[in-house]
């Protein structure tokens, strides 16, 4: 999945060059910056696939993730330090993080 080919619902930010088209878009970005080994990250299982489903057709926001691990530079470029991290940008810019617990998602 990219952001390049912009083709499935969930996008993978995977590059500088992805980022930037993320700040052209006239809509607003939900990211998910995460590494693979992150017990956090593991633990939101399909919920983020699952946003993506969900905001499917929505022409104001796009939901995206990207792999730290593998796109070091973009995460340094937007300040991640820790994992998952959750920003929203519009026009490029940041308009928001998430800055509440990681709780685990609890079943019923």
């Amino acid at each position: 999945m990219s952001l390049c080919n912009n083709k499935l619902t969930l996008v993978i930010v995977n590059s500088i060059c992805c980022i930037s088209q993320v700040k052209e878009k006239d809509t607003a970005w939900f990211v998910k910056f995460c590494v693979p080994w992150c017990k956090h990250c593991k633990n939101l299982g399909s919920l983020w696939e699952d946003l993506g489903t969900a905001m499917e057709g929505q022409d104001e926001i796009e939901v995206g993730e990207v792999d730290c691990g593998a796109s070091k530079s973009v995460c340094s470029k937007v300040d991640i330090h820790s994992y998952p991290t959750f920003k929203v940008f519009y026009e490029g810019e940041e308009v928001a993080k998430y800055q509440g617990e990681l709780n685990s998602p609890t079943s019923d």
